[in-house]
């Protein structure tokens, strides 16, 4: 047998590359048995919330939760004590100008940044603040109870049907 330029022969040549070939064969059959894994969908835009209360729940369970995640972020405050309110803002990284009193609340419509507000206020407060939101084109998270009476729960209801929001 005749040695070509590159030192095989062709009869080598033929076995190497044929059980390259063979190989190739195996490896993707062995790869079409791998079970597809889903991937985790494309960071979309974030849902802005609004806290409503900075009590003992927002500030110890609440937010701290938002710290983890993902799709969703703070944007406003609502409080009655602007030092509480200022400071956590910033440990939370919210803007200023999106600190609300009470007495402010009603401009939540005008803040675009803000999809949900998330009513942690005292039970008896629910309803009002609730259809407020509501009101101002917001979707609503109600902490629980929803509410003190069954009137203020259908009036929530009726709310939320009008708004045409969650």
């Amino acid at each position: 047998m005749t040695r070509e330029r590159d030192g095989f022969t062709r009869r080598e040549f033929l076995q190497v590359t044929g059980v390259g070939v063979a190989a190739l064969a195996g490896a993707s059959r062995a790869l079409a048995q791998v079970p597809e894994v889903p991937l985790p969908p494309l960071p979309g835009r974030k849902v802005g919330w609004a806290i409503v209360g900075l009590g003992n729940l927002a500030i110890n369970q609440i937010l701290p939760a938002f710290a983890k995640c993902q799709r969703a972020r703070l944007v406003a405050f609502v409080s009655g004590r602007p030092a509480k309110a200022n400071h956590l803002a910033q440990v939370y990284g919210v803007e200023t100008r999106n600190i609300y009193t009470y007495d402010e609340y009603d401009k939540l419509a005008n803040n675009p940044a803000i999809d949900v507000v998330y009513v942690v206020l005292p039970n008896s407060m629910h309803a009002e603040y609730t259809a407020r939101a509501l009101k101002a084109g917001k979707h609503v998270l109600s902490e629980k109870p929803m509410a003190t009476t069954p009137a203020d729960c259908e009036q929530m209801i009726a709310a939320a049907k009008a708004a045409r929001r969650k």
